[in-house]
Parts: C-alpha cells; structure tokens; sequence
C-alpha cells in the first residue's frame, strides 16, 4: 500500500508531463493560416503569378503539414526578411540566400536549392560587330585628317599655283590638286604626279611629310582605342574580368555584397531586377553579376537574344526559407522537405522549371 502512494505523485506529474509535452503539438495543428513573404525572381517566383519553382514547393509542403495559407508579396529580398524579423510574415520564401548576416537576423530550413553566381552581358555587341556606337567616333577622327589635308592643300596650292602647272590656277581646282598631293603624300603613297618645285613649296612638303607620321599615328590609335572601348564587352568571360568594367547588381542581395566584398569593385545597383536588365541592354553598364539559375532563365526565355550568360557559375550558394527566430514551424517544414526529396516531388518540381 505505501509503494502505492509513492507511485501515484509520480504518476500524477506523469501525466501532467505528458499532456504538456502534447500541448503544443496540438497548438501547432489549431489550423493557422500561415502568412508566406514572397518576391518575385523568376523563374523561383513568376512576376504576373503565384506561380514558379519556390512556389510550386510551397505547395508541396504545405499539403505535407497539412496548413492552410496566404501569400503576400513584396518589392525586395529585404523586405520579406523584414516581415519574418519583425512578425509581419511566418515565413520567407523565394530565392534567399543563406548566408551568416541573415542568420544572426532569422533562423533558415535546410537549403532548398544549390546556385552560385553568373555573369551576363550583351549579345549583340561582340567584338569584331560593328554598331552605330562606332560611328560617331570613327567620322570625329576621318574629319579631324580630312581638315588637316585640306589646310596642307592650300598652303602648296598658294605656294605652286602661280608657277607650277600641276596645280590649277583656279582656286577649287587647284585646292583639290593640293588636297590629292596632301594624301597621297601623308599616306607615304607618293605617286609623283604633283609635287611642289617652289622653295617655299618644297618646305611646305618637308613639314607636311614628318607631320603625316604623328598625324597617321594619332589615326591608327584612335581607330583601335575606339574599337576595342566599343568592343570591350566580348572581352568578360570571368570574375577576372570585371575591373574597370561598368557592373550591375541589384540592391539588398547577396550578389551586390559578394561584388563590393570579396571583388573590391563598385556596382551600379538597380533597386530590381527588370531596371537592370534595361540598364544592360540601354548601354549604361557592360555586365551584371546575379544568381545563376536566374540570368539562366531570364536569358533563354526572357531576352529575345539581346543578353546571354557567360562563364561558369562561380561562389557557391544555397537558398533556404526563412523563418523568425525560434519559429515553431522550422523543424515542420525541413522535415516536410526531406520527405519531398525522398519520395521523388522535389526532384520533379526542380526538372518542370530548370530541366533535367
């Protein structure tokens, strides 16, 4: 009898324990509309729907933990990060990478998806493709040689009109028989048709003849110098490749902090990612440095052949979803995950948006 009444306090706290060790899987399961932070990026979140890779998961675990929920979108990755940060949102989920500065702010899944970063930049203005840039440089440096052949012609012209009879005493007559000596003489072709026999004359040549080599000189570099800054895009394979380079980024992302941080450069940085693609195909940067799978798309299905990726994908990364900090659905959904992985879900959601 006595071990009897030692055994029922214990059994008492037992039960105690145990309905309290229940409670708070029976709270989880009080049927909460989870309120899900998205943005979009395609093709993880498509632009004009709720639709994409990220979304397509959602789905899945959802109807793993059986919940309801509601999708709110925003402008920036930042933006839904605040959300979850501040209680606004239960969960992020797009394409956020998990990197140490996040962490310290929300608690992340298990990764969701492997990437890394990717350079793009023009397609249609390779090296050796002339383009309307071109022009206007080119015709600034033909005219700066034509003035200068032209001033040449009227100098022999005044001095050899009156007494040689290779040039036309006639003013545009003879200033083009002092303009055709004038090329033919800067260009070493010297075909001995004209040619000045006056003193005067004769050192009008001298100068003209050693002032030709600075003056082709200055023609031939600046054709290159053009040439190779309109050019300069079909040169960007690589990282490597990126000093001195006009490069764009997009604002609040891990690309833009990956380029300041560990390539010491300064990006322009577009507020999304739409502005920079503009900005890459307007002229006014050379190349953009984002998430691969992203430019990958956006590139085969969105660019109309104008943008292309280049290189190989570079600095690692996972995506994960994002929770607040000690969030009670965290362990859910990463076991959630783990059972989409296993029973072969998420591989088929992965192939429907990036292929096999």
């Amino acid at each position: 009898m006595k071990k009897t009444f030692l055994l029922l306090p214990l059994l008492f706290f037992g039960l105690v324990s145990a309905q309290e060790g229940v409670q708070p899987v029976e709270d989880l399961r009080q049927k909460k509309v989870l309120e899900i932070a998205t943005k979009p990026i395609e093709p993880f979140v498509m632009t004009d729907s709720n639709e994409g890779f990220s979304m397509d998961l959602l789905k899945a675990l959802m109807e793993k933990i059986d919940y309801p929920y509601s999708i709110n979108r925003y402008k920036t990755v930042g933006e839904i990060l605040s959300a979850v940060q501040t209680g606004g949102a239960d969960i992020a989920m797009a394409a956020i990478t998990i990197n140490a500065e996040r962490e310290e702010k929300v608690d992340f899944s298990q990764p969701m998806f492997d990437a890394g970063l990717q350079i793009m930049v023009s397609a249609t203005k390779e090296v050796g493709k002339f383009h309307i840039g071109l022009l206007f440089p080119l015709l600034k440096v033909i005219i700066v040689l034509a003035v200068m052949m032209f001033i040449s012609g009227n100098l022999v012209w005044w001095s050899e009109h009156q007494t040689n009879p290779q040039f036309d005493h006639s003013y545009w007559k003879g200033v083009w028989d002092g303009f055709w000596w004038s090329a033919v003489t800067v260009t070493t072709v010297g075909y001995g048709d004209k040619a000045p026999q006056k003193m005067l004359g004769k050192l009008i040549g001298i100068i003209w003849m050693f002032a030709g080599m600075f003056i082709i000189a200055y023609f031939t570099s600046s054709i290159t110098s053009t040439l190779t800054v309109q050019s300069i895009r079909g040169s960007i394979e690589s990282p490597a490749d990126l000093p001195g380079k006009r490069i764009g980024s997009v604002q609040e992302t891990a690309p833009a902090k990956y380029i300041m941080e560990a390539l010491k450069l300064e990006p322009v940085l577009y507020p999304s990612l739409d502005e920079m693609y503009e900005a890459l195909k307007n002229d006014q940067i050379d190349a953009v440095v984002y998430d691969a799978p992203v430019l990958q798309y956006y590139a085969t299905n969105k660019s109309n052949g104008v943008l292309k990726v280049v290189g190989e994908p570079f600095k690692k990364e996972y995506y994960g979803i994002a929770f607040p900090k000690g969030s009670e659905f965290l362990d859910m959904i990463d076991v959630a995950l783990l059972r989409l992985v296993e029973d072969g879900t998420y591989q088929q959601i992965r192939e429907k948006w990036f292929g096999k």
